[in-house]
Order: structure tokens, then C-alpha cells, then sequence
């Protein structure tokens, strides 16, 4: 169970592509400040989240 939440923060960084996508689409240019906090730390709750609920059901 614990490699595969580890794992999940392992890939959180590959998600960050598909969290900051949106904003350069819909704003252009590279977010800062709180967005960029944001739409980091989006990449890794994605991920954590869809681990826990892997571990759920199985």
C-alpha cells in the first residue's frame, strides 16, 4: 500500500502538465504567485486521491 501512495507522489509531477495546461490555454504565459502554488500542489492531490481510492477497492 505504501509504494503505490508512493508512487502517486512520485508521478505528481507528470500531472502538473495537465494542471497548468488549462492556464497557459486560457491565459497564456506561466502562472505565479498563489496560482502556481495551486495548480502545483493540484498535480499531487489528483494523484494521492486516485491512489487512495485504488487501495479502497481492492
Amino acid at each position: 500500500m505504501w509504494m503505490v501512495r508512493a508512487y502517486a507522489v512520485g508521478l505528481g509531477a507528470g500531472t502538473q502538465v495537465f494542471t497548468h495546461l488549462p492556464w497557459f490555454v486560457l491565459v497564456g504565459g506561466d502562472p505565479s504567485g498563489w496560482i502556481r502554488d495551486g495548480l502545483m500542489a493540484a498535480g499531487w492531490i489528483i494523484n494521492i486521491v486516485f491512489a487512495e481510492v485504488y487501495l479502497r477497492n481492492t
